[in-house]
C-alpha cells in the first residue's frame, strides 16, 4: 500500500485490559504491537478504551494512536462509539480489527484496495487456514460460518473479525440498537444487513495465523471455551433473528 493511499484508511478497535491475569498481559502486548504495526504502515488508528491501565494507554499514544475513554460500559456501546469517531474523521475506508490481531496489519492494503479501486463497498477477509487456532475455537467458527451461509445463502468468513468498508456504510454499525445482546452481534448484525441489502461485498484470502502466545493460553482453558460457546450462541441467534426480521419487512 502506497503511503498516499494509507492516508485514505483509518483503523478502529476497542480495548479493555483491566487485570494482571496472564490472559490480559498477553492480549495487551498483542494490542500494543498492533498499534506499533499500524504506525509503521502509516495507518491512523482510533481506540476506544473501557478502562485499561494508564501505562498501556500512554504507550498507545506514544505510538500515535488516538485513544478515547469509552463513554458507557458495554461491548457494543464501545464499538458504536469508535465507528462514529472513524466516520467523523473523514477517511474513505474504515477498518475494524480486534486489538489482538497484530499480524493482520500487513493485509489491510490488499483488502482496502478493493474498495479504493471501486470493486467493493465491503471486504470480509477469509483465512486461508484455521489450523493455528485452538481446536474448540476452530470447530466453533467453522460451525458459525456454515450457519451464516445456510441462513443468508452467502459464504463469507464472518467469524474472522476484521471488517473493511467504505465510510458511507458506517451507519450500519452506528445505528444498530443492540437488540440481540449487544455483544458480538454489534459487528455481525450490520454485516447481515449489508448482505441483505446487496452492498457489493468481496473476499480477500489472507494467510493469517492465530498468535501462538494466545493459543497457548486458551487451548486448555474452560474460561475461553465458555467464551467461544457464548459467542457462537449469540452469533447464531442474532444472524437468524435479524435475517428473518429483514425478510418479514419485505413481505
Amino acid at each position: 500500500m502506497l503511503h498516499k493511499e494509507s492516508k485514505k484508511i483509518i483503523l478502529v478497535t476497542t480495548t479493555n485490559y483491566k487485570s494482571n491475569s496472564n490472559s490480559d498481559i498477553c492480549r495487551s502486548a498483542l494490542a500494543l504491537n498492533l498499534v506499533k504495526e499500524a504506525d509503521k504502515f502509516s495507518y491512523p488508528i482510533i481506540i476506544v478504551d473501557e478502562g485499561s491501565q494508564q501505562k498501556l494507554i500512554d504507550d498507545f499514544r506514544k505510538n500515535h494512536a488516538r485513544v478515547y475513554a469509552q463513554e458507557k460500559k458495554g461491548m457494543g456501546i464501545g464499538r458504536r462509539q469508535v465507528f462514529q469517531l472513524a466516520h467523523d474523521s473523514g477517511e474513505e475506508v474504515i477498518v475494524w480489527v480486534e486489538p489482538e490481531k497484530d499480524t493482520f496489519i500487513r493485509y489491510i492494503g490488499c483488502c482496502a484496495e478493493q474498495i479504493l479501486k471501486g470493486e467493493a463497498e465491503l471486504v470480509i477477509p477469509r483465512r486461508k487456514s484455521l489450523e493455528s487456532y485452538p481446536d474448540f475455537q476452530r470447530d466453533s467458527e467453522t460451525n458459525g460460518n456454515n450457519f451464516f451461509q445456510e441462513i443468508t445463502g452467502t459464504s463469507i468468513d464472518i467469524f474472522f473479525g476484521p471488517r473493511i468498508f467504505r465510510r458511507n456504510l458506517a451507519h450500519y454499525f452506528t445505528d444498530y440498537d443492540g437488540r440481540y445482546g449487544d455483544l458480538w452481534d454489534s459487528i455481525n448484525v450490520p454485516i447481515v444487513e449489508m448482505v441483505f441489502h446487496r452492498e457489493r461485498t468481496r473476499e480477500v484470502i489472507v494467510d493469517y495465523e492465530y498468535p501462538m502466545s494466545q493459543s497457548g493460553l486458551e487451548s486448555n482453558s474452560p474460561e475461553f471455551y465458555e467464551k467461544r460457546r457464548i459467542q457462537l450462541e449469540n452469533t447464531k441467534k442474532s444472524l437468524e433473528g435479524h435475517w428473518n426480521l429483514l425478510k418479514s419487512k419485505t413481505l
